[in-house]
């Protein structure tokens, strides 16, 4: 019995493994089964035809269908993408996953942007008797990075006289530059006429001229640009000095004697069309000509006089000057082909001969920019400009120009920095506003055409320690072209934290007393401190010691007092003493070689001396002509604001970090006293102008709590117009608290540079006026 048992149960067993046998054949000839891919259809979102939009695109598959049956994407499938973002044709690749085999492609097509509007900026000339009109035009481009140039074949004012706001008419629009495949214009002419016009022509004047005597001639008129010959006369300047010369209408014609004879010209109003509108300017000059010995030689004796017989005594005879050599070639150079928007570059020379003194002009372009005496051009409209130096000549050369060359003045960058905040635990949560973030990178006065907006990047709890980043966004760049589209966001944090409170311990004078706001206070918060004195006794300036040093002081006036708390318990001392009865110390002694008594800056340059303001600048010099530059003002101050420590800058690519000003430049730019002409350049060896002085006197005046809302009448000064929108409300302070006065006859001169002798004066004032200084052992 148990022998068959076994029987049967063997015999089940091999029928059971047979079963799984037939079960599992199948299923693995199907798996080895491969099913190519390649007839699959593949259907993109979109249809496979996209527009240009400035980047890469990447078409998301609708579906992948083969043989009626839809696949699975990374069951079924992988993809890739050839893709990119300019113009063409790309493709999308299906690959199969077992059991499916083998790839497909699938190709899509991104097409031209469709330019609908084209941007004018403003399109001004001088007038020169044509229609012809040299607009710059611009499109806006999808990606900041494409660089893309309007150009055109014809553009024209509705006529070509004087006036503003005229129809500007441009025709033969079209694209070029690296990225101008990608767009595709859909018009081909505009017109417009907001921001231009033709402005009328100011004459200018060579003022010094040669003309050789013994009846040679000189064409006035050769030596005036801009003007016409019946709106001009000429005229001896000084009827009784004529050196023999006589004029015709405005030729000059020379006598037999060298000498010298200055010319009047007298230019007037001249209106062509009759429109009340003046093509040319009226204007007075003056033109100095030299009357050299001629160089042509006598005419032989008259044939009936008989030569004169030699004489060995006679003197030789003299021998006429050389012509005037041409100098060797000059040659303009340039640091940097580009600029942007706002900057400044130096401009400067190699070659040429002589003494002639050289300066540069901008002949054209299709942007805009200005050359000051020192040969800085700063750049005031995107586009190219035509830069050329010209040398004077002088007694041995002619004058002499360089080649043209172009310098591209490319778009500013506007960046906005949020500001870091710090709050207490259980303080409310600070609402943003604009003095939360500063916008760098504009330039001239320009204004946002949107400022951003700022936000919390989730709502801050105050109820426990921590932070949350302040975000901002949404802000626009000014229009007419001149800046990138595309701001630069630099977040900012607002941290919450458990201040400490730290202790204010008062030490009370001998005389008199000393108080404070507050028995303790949190790092950062503004204590003021007031004093009293017995008529008979004076106050020292009181001290305030953190971690055995002494603490920054500010002083308000009338005993009072204000610094801002470390982090750290801080002491305070004053100390009151009789009135002094000795004589007045006297006067400090310069042993400057190049300042004397009689000089109007001598008691200024004695105080900034003496106050450890200024010193010299060599060896027994002080150099009072010299200039002063930014680097030397905010370090000035600095000094006077108690040389605080510096932890967090901004980097100025033009400021070294070993560079004695490095933590003045940090400071002054941190606490807005003097800001960098853009986010990368300081300037800190630039010479200081009259007006930038003001404004950093205004802004440290501002930052220390000082007044500063004393304005004065600007209009007394002729030049008014020439100070720059930064500094128009400074200047009015600093005219009105008598710190920067006129230079007479109704001159500020706001761009000069500011002598040393001018900042000694002004440093006097300024201090005399808020400053308190710390009484000396």
């Amino acid at each position: 019995m148990v022998i068959m048992m076994k029987k049967i149960a063997t015999l089940f067993d091999i029928c059971f493994i047979t079963l799984i046998v037939l079960l599992v054949i199948p299923t693995q000839a199907q798996a080895a089964t491969e099913i190519p891919i390649d007839q699959a259809q593949i259907q993109l979102v979109g249809g496979g035809s996209y527009v240009y939009n400035g980047h890469e695109q990447r078409p998301e598959i609708q579906s992948v269908t083969l043989s009626g049956e839809t696949l699975n994407f990374d069951l079924d499938y992988d993809v890739i993408y050839s893709g990119g973002k300019a113009v063409g044709e790309y493709h999308v690749t299906v690959i199969g996953k077992p059991p499916f085999t083998g790839s497909i492609e699938k190709s899509y097509t991104i097409r031209k942007y469709p330019v609908t509007k084209v941007i004018p900026s403003d399109c001004y000339k001088v007038f020169d008797g044509t229609d012809r009109a040299f607009p710059r035009l611009t499109i806006d481009v999808l990606n900041s990075n494409d660089r893309v140039t309007v150009e055109y074949q014809e553009a024209h004012y509705s006529d070509s006289y004087v006036g503003e706001n005229k129809k500007v008419s441009v025709s033969g629009l079209s694209l070029s530059g690296p990225d101008a495949d990608n767009y595709e214009l859909s018009c081909r002419e505009i017109t417009f006429e907001n921001g231009t016009g033709i402005q009328p022509v100011e004459a200018t004047v060579t003022y010094k001229a040669e003309l050789s005597a013994g009846g040679n001639e000189l064409e006035l008129s050769s030596l005036v640009k801009g003007l016409k010959p019946d709106n001009a006369t000429f005229n001896f300047y000084d009827s009784n000095k004529t050196a023999g010369c006589t004029l015709s209408g405005s030729k000059l014609i020379s006598g037999s004697a060298a000498g010298t004879v200055k010319i009047e010209v007298q230019m007037f109003d001249l209106d062509i069309n009759g429109d009340g509108k003046d093509e040319y300017l009226d204007g007075l000059h003056y033109i100095e000509v030299t009357i050299v010995e001629s160089t042509v030689p006598p005419a032989p004796d008259s044939p009936d006089q008989p030569p004169k017989p030699e004489n060995p005594e006679d003197p030789p005879p003299v021998v006429p000057p050389e012509k005037k050599k041409e100098q060797e070639r000059l040659e303009l150079v340039l640091t940097s082909e580009t600029i942007n928007y706002g900057e400044t570059l130096l401009l400067k020379t190699k070659g040429g001969s002589g003494e002639g003194k050289v300066t540069y002009s901008v002949d054209y372009g299709t942007g805009s920019g200005a050359i000051d005496k020192n040969g800085f051009l700063r750049a005031t409209q995107v586009g190219t400009l035509w830069v050329k130096a010209i040398k004077e000549g002088d007694a041995d050369y002619n004058e002499t120009e360089s080649e043209a060359k172009v310098i591209t003045v490319n778009q500013a960058q506007i960046s906005v920095t949020v500001s870091k905040r710090t709050i207490r635990v259980g303080d409310a949560v600070p609402q943003l506003t604009s003095s939360d973030y500063v916008i760098r990178g504009l330039v001239n006065g320009d204004h946002m055409q949107k400022n951003p907006t700022l936000s919390y990047a989730s709502t801050p709890n105050t109820s426990r320690t921590g932070s949350v980043v302040i975000q901002a966004s949404g802000a626009e760049v000014p229009t007419g072209g001149n800046y990138q589209s595309e701001v630069q966001y630099t977040q900012g944090r607002l941290t919450i934290t458990e201040q400490p409170s730290y202790a204010i311990t008062l030490r009370q004078p001998e005389h008199g007393t000393i108080s404070s706001d507050y028995s303790t206070a949190t790092e950062g918060t503004v204590v003021t401190l007031r004093t009293t004195v017995p008529a008979e006794y004076e106050l020292e300036r009181p001290t305030v010691t953190y971690n055995k040093r002494e603490w920054s002081l500010t002083a308000l006036g009338n005993g009072r007092y204000t610094f801002l708390m470390p982090a750290g318990a801080v002491t305070v001392t004053a100390v009151n003493k009789p009135l002094p009865q000795e004589p007045e110390k006297p006067p400090v002694t310069l042993s400057f070689t190049d300042v004397h008594k009689e000089d109007w800056f001598y008691d200024s340059v004695a105080y900034v001396y003496e106050k450890e303001l200024m010193t010299g600048t060599g060896v027994g010099l002080f150099s009072p002509q010299g200039t002063t530059t930014r680097g030397m003002i905010v370090t000035i101050l600095y000094r006077m604001s108690g040389s605080p420590g510096v932890t967090s800058y901004p980097a100025f690519s033009d400021v070294p970090r070993d560079a004695y000003y490095a933590d003045p430049v940090v400071w002054a730019n941190w606490n807005e006293i003097a800001t960098g002409y853009d986010h990368e350049t300081f300037g800190a060896n630039d010479p200081v102008t009259r007006q930038q002085l003001a404004a950093i006197l205004y802004r440290y005046a501002a930052y220390r709590n000082y007044n500063v809302t004393e304005r004065g009448d600007l209009d007394q000064f002729s030049d008014k117009n020439a100070i720059n929108s930064y500094a128009l409300q400074p200047m009015s302070w600093a005219n009105a608290v008598g710190l920067i006065n006129g230079k007479g006859e109704g001159i500020l001169d706001p761009c000069g540079y500011a002598t040393r002798a001018e900042v000694a004066a002004i440093l006097q004032r300024f201090c005399e006026n808020f400053v308190v200084f710390p009484t000396q052992p």
